[in-house]
């Protein structure tokens, strides 16, 4: 599912490459005065184009679709568009047949039969961070009572930011990429939030925040032109992926067949037994009607006055 949470729950929806992505919340106070310049700071952020991040640019501009009156919200769902307006699909169409390491490419393929859309990496892109940050602004406001704090601390191993750009220039040029840690901190949270095992502050935290399909460690950086996919150093084996994802794939097209002769055969032996128990119904009513007729002509008659 793409819901996380109970009591306010986040539901991310889009594609990197269609037309919007957005985010649906549900549980949000009403009365929070709230309008589209509240979220820009925090998207700001976010925004790509940086040393480092994907070249992709947008102007992230958010719409409130629902949710809000007269710059309140309203207690009802609240739901936050975002359009897509950089994009350039024909840079993914060799992702099909050889999908990208460290990506959701090859899983996504399997796990939705052929059926996702792989533009952009489709709904495992990291674009869809665009609505939790959304979300993010949302509830900080419902936390008003508590201070947060976020900042990068180390890039490729590096904790000096004198050296985080020569080192992602260096990676940069080898088409590699590095990993970072950002560190958050959340002050004045009430004392005994959260429960003491599974739904602790700690446990939902890790789970929200976890990066997305599209951010696992990876030993090459695709580029967003067609022609670095030739001095990929992994497109010789994808060859091989291609013919993994093919056999996976008639494995999972077997699979969907076997539960339809299933569906079939139970269908089958349902219509079998609706048949057997009208029948014997109307059997049961045949030999009520004879026992009926019986009893009539045993029973003594009245004799006439």
């Amino acid at each position: 599912m793409n819901t996380f949470g109970n009591k306010f729950r986040v539901s991310i929806f889009g594609e990197s490459h269609g037309p919007h992505i957005g985010v649906t919340l549900d549980g949000v106070l009403p009365g929070i005065p709230l309008t589209e310049a509240d979220f820009l700071q925090d998207l700001s952020r976010r925004k790509a184009g940086a040393l480092g991040t994907t070249p992709r640019t947008e102007t992230d501009l958010p719409e409130i679709v629902t949710g809000v009156y007269e710059g309140h919200t309203t207690g009802a769902p609240l739901t936050i568009l975002f359009k897509n307006e950089n994009t350039r699909s024909e840079d993914y169409e060799s992702f099909r047949k050889h999908p990208r390491p460290g990506h959701a490419d090859f899983t996504a393929n399997l796990k939705y039969g052929g059926f996702n859309d792989p533009r952009g990496g489709g709904h495992f892109s990291g674009r869809l961070t665009l609505g939790v940050v959304a979300a993010g602004v949302v509830a900080k406001k419902m936390l008003y009572f508590a201070q947060f704090h976020a900042q990068l601390v180390a890039v490729g191993g590096l904790t000096d930011p004198q050296a985080w750009k020569g080192a992602l220039e260096a990676a940069q040029a080898d088409g590699d990429s590095l990993g970072g840690v950002v560190e958050c901190t959340v002050e004045n949270l009430p004392i005994g939030l959260g429960e003491p095992f599974w739904n602790s502050v700690e446990s939902n935290s890790v789970t929200a925040s976890r990066p997305p399909p599209c951010s696992a460690p990876s030993t090459t950086t695709p580029s967003r032109s067609t022609s670095a996919i030739t001095t990929n150093p992994v497109t010789s084996a994808a060859t091989a992926k291609e013919t993994v994802i093919l056999s996976a794939a008639k494995n999972l097209r077997a699979r969907w067949r076997l539960q339809i002769l299933r569906r079939l055969r139970l269908l089958r032996m349902t219509i079998v037994m609706r048949n057997v128990i009208a029948t014997m119904r109307k059997a049961a009513s045949i030999i009520a009607a004879a026992v009926t007729n019986a009893r009539c002509r045993l029973s003594p008659t009245t004799p006439a006055a």
